[in-house]
């Protein structure tokens, strides 16, 4: 079951190995490392065995790393943390699936789901017309966000850094940052309902251009099959995950986000 762990000196029958449990969960796996190649070889051949059987927990085995070993390797131990795991307990989610960081190793079903989104990459001619009023953009997501308005807020302010970097229109950018999840908290954060009627309830009440709204709507493209055409839903898209996970990490750190 462990064919990297090195065997105990008091029992044969066993490895030196413990892991951490929160709530029933396992955090991490700790163990002392085998370094003796001869042993080690014996493993990765009963793992071999193992897979041929059928066995699809066996570990296969690598050559190069017993190579190693025979021209010597000093005693050692680690732990592994799985990420999904630690992140699990943070957001107190039930489901890894949920926390699961790259979308490669999703389910394979959600997977085929996002590889339905088409990711345009021309740009597209948008008229804005008349932009609601900075004040009024900014009352109506203290209005509506509670929850999600820090979240919202650092979204904005990244998508303005760009805007400028990019010489592109940093209203225009900073309103589709703030904006983007303005029904998140009125709706239960329901994915269902995000980006439906309530939220174009919600910006009508600014009069939001329809070019902005779709803008928005761009960024939860499987539900509302808004492409993501252009430079300002591309980096929505993309600042959007980046922001929620910088912060995250931020919250574990002593310095925060320093």
């Amino acid at each position: 079951m462990q064919p990297l762990a090195r065997t105990s000196d008091k029992e044969s029958n066993i490895v030196e190995q413990f892991q951490l449990l929160v709530n029933g969960r396992e955090l991490c796996k700790a163990y002392s490392e085998l370094v003796d190649p001869l042993e080690q070889q014996a493993n990765f051949d009963k793992q071999a065995e193992a897979a041929a059987r059928g066995d699809e927990e066996a570990t296969s085995g690598d050559d190069d790393f017993v190579t190693a070993m025979e021209y010597g390797m000093p005693p050692q131990s680690g732990f592994g943390i799985g990420l999904e795991r630690l992140f699990s307990i943070l957001t107190e989610q039930d489901n890894l699936r949920d926390v699961v960081m790259f979308p490669l190793m999703k389910a394979e079903a959600k997977q085929k789901e996002l590889e339905k989104c088409e990711i345009h990459t021309e740009e597209i001619e948008a008229d804005y017309g008349k932009l609601p009023a900075m004040e009024d953009v900014e009352k109506l997501a203290k209005k509506y966000l509670k929850e999600t308005y820090r979240h919202c807020l650092d979204v904005a302010k990244v998508m303005k850094y760009f805007a400028h970097k990019l010489n592109q229109n940093e209203e225009i950018w900073y309103i589709a940052g703030l904006l983007h999840d303005i029904d998140r908290d009125h709706i239960g954060k329901d994915p269902t309902k995000h980006l439906g009627k309530e939220f174009e309830k919600i910006v009508g009440e600014i009069h939001l251009p329809p070019c902005l709204v779709d803008d928005i709507k761009s960024h939860y493209t499987i539900k509302t099959s808004v492409a993501v055409s252009s430079l300002l839903r591309r980096y929505l898209v993309s600042v959007d995950e980046l922001t929620g996970f910088i912060y995250a990490v931020g919250l574990m750190r002593p310095t925060g986000l320093e």
